[in-house]
């Protein structure tokens, strides 16, 4: 990979990124939740602004803790998916198990 293309990968994660950040930030059913979970934890003597930032900050380091580990295992698993044989069997596993799932609602009594 020459300088060029390694500056072409970096801008565009750095694109998605970005882009990632943006969305998540305007996403309406994440705001509705932070309005109604963080009210909860903050005490009314204190500065509002510090619980709250304490709180986010708390949030967003576990989040991002849990992503990197997310994505550390999507790269690990990458190579479980992009193999065809692997992904063969993976197929007719989750397909037995849909059939077998749909077998059973069948079967179901309705009260």
């Amino acid at each position: 990979m020459n300088l060029d293309q390694a500056n072409s990968v970096t801008a565009s994660y750095s694109r998605l990124f970005t882009k990632a950040v943006i969305v998540n930030i305007t996403n309406p059913k994440s705001i509705m939740f932070l309005v109604a979970l963080l009210p909860q934890f903050l005490t009314p003597t204190g500065s509002h602004w510090y619980q709250l930032t304490l709180l986010g900050s708390t949030m967003i380091t576990v989040d991002l803790v849990v992503m990197i580990g997310y994505s550390l295992l999507a790269t690990r698993l990458m190579r479980i998916v992009k193999d065809a044989r692997r992904m063969k069997l993976q197929n007719q596993i989750f397909g037995s198990l849909f059939i077998g799932a749909g077998a059973l609602l069948s079967f179901s009594r309705h009260h």
